[in-house]
């Protein structure tokens, strides 16, 4: 049986409690880039810098492992000079001993894979830390020798052992295509599958065909802008639509919208990734914005994988519903 945990980007209300994970002799000790003891403003500054790197998608993606709530370890990846992604993870004194360190390098395994990754996954543990190995061990890694490496926390060389998982097969699941205006009545069809309605948390009342034509309309011709709007096609057959919209003039929103038959495929998470890969930097450097209704945990899933984190809830009236609901609002 599975352990309960998610990844996600650490906001900021659990910076301290990030802190207190990493200031650990014994994390220090198998981490070659955390000395002990590290004060709050060293492990404030790690996680700014890796947010700020991964959102310009030239840095590392790290992730907190929650169970419950509670920050309870830590796991991240990135790519070595060798353009091998790497995963490294670690888990809080409190609560070792009950499979969370398995699950993270799982889950990291799979986070990679979301990512674009399909090529080996190399992982390095210390020599006098058999446990890694064995977790690795577990889910393929295999034994590709030995190296010598800088560590702060041992303030000199240490001999680790090197793993390695194997290349997958790299099949995309679907296609992005810069969408077009004979796209537009296909689209606005979407928004009259009920259940999707009701998922997608359309503030307000649905608007008509020809405003909405309007709107999509200008959001296709300002794409010379920077902005990005394409349609989403998997087997041949478009099953969706994926943007990025301007949420006001400095902030900007993503959107996507898929059919039903489509739900459950992995093909909102291969189009988000391809979304920002096709995005500009001018405009990864800015907040990027995505509204989730409570209760659609698919896309609140997806949206952690890359980076997003609760910004604030609010409530709006919901055509789909009838009634008021409650909005999440993330932030990239």
């Amino acid at each position: 049986m599975s352990v309960k945990l998610t990844l996600k980007t650490i906001p900021p209300d659990d910076y301290r409690a990030y802190h207190e994970l990493i200031n650990d002799p014994l994390i220090s000790q198998m981490s070659a880039t955390i000395p002990h003891p590290v004060d709050f403003e060293f492990a404030r500054q790690r996680l700014l810098a890796r947010a700020a790197g991964e959102r310009v998608l030239k840095g590392i993606v790290q992730r907190g492992a929650y169970a419950g709530g509670i920050l309870v370890g830590d796991g991240s990846l990135f790519t070595n000079e060798q353009q091998q992604v790497k995963i490294e993870f670690c888990v809080h004194a409190d609560h070792r001993g009950k499979g969370y360190a398995s699950e993270i390098a799982s889950r990291l395994v799979k986070l990679a894979r979301d990512h674009g990754h399909f090529g080996a996954i190399v992982a390095h543990f210390a020599k006098d830390n058999p446990i890694s190995g064995t977790i690795l061990a577990k889910l393929g890694f295999t034994d590709v020798g030995e190296m010598d490496n800088q560590s702060v926390g041992r303030s000199g060389v240490t001999s680790y052992y090197s793993a390695q998982l194997p290349a997958v097969d790299s099949v995309s699941s679907c296609v992005l295509e810069p969408l077009k205006i004979a796209d537009i009545n296909w689209v606005y069809a979407l928004q009259h599958d009920p259940i999707g309605a009701e998922l997608a948390g359309v503030a307000g009342e649905f608007v008509s065909e020809s405003v909405f034509r309007k709107n999509m309309e200008v959001a296709i011709a300002q794409q010379h802008n920077g902005l990005r709007i394409f349609s989403i096609k998997a087997a041949g057959k478009m099953v969706g639509y994926i943007g990025c919209f301007r949420y006001s003039e400095q902030k900007f929103r993503i959107s996507y919208w898929l059919i039903r038959s489509s739900w459950g495929q992995g093909i909102a998470t291969a189009a988000l990734n391809g979304l920002l890969h096709e995005l500009p930097e001018k405009l990864l450097n800015k907040k990027l914005y995505a509204s989730v209704i409570e209760g659609n945990i698919a896309s609140v899933k997806i949206l952690e994988k890359f980076g997003f984190i609760l910004l604030s809830r609010s409530t709006f009236h919901s055509a789909a519903h009838g009634r008021k609901m409650q909005q999440l609002l993330y932030r990239r």
